[in-house]
């Protein structure tokens, strides 16, 4: 019963963690997004017209 229970408390602080984790991943990816598109990336990929699913998924915003 102890074990379970101890299984059962870590499992959860390692959930604890990762779910802390999520926001912070959130916002290195809205992060990287303003940069790419400050630095002009995505205007340059679209105006060469190779830009892949990605680029016609942005052309159509």
């Amino acid at each position: 019963m102890q074990d379970m229970i101890l299984k059962q408390a870590e499992s959860s602080l390692v959930m604890q963690i990762l779910l802390a984790m999520l926001p912070l991943l959130a916002l290195l990816v809205l992060v990287a997004f303003v940069r790419f598109w400050r630095a002009g990336f995505w205007s340059r990929q679209l105006s060469e017209g190779d830009g892949g699913p990605l680029m016609v998924a942005l052309r159509k915003i």
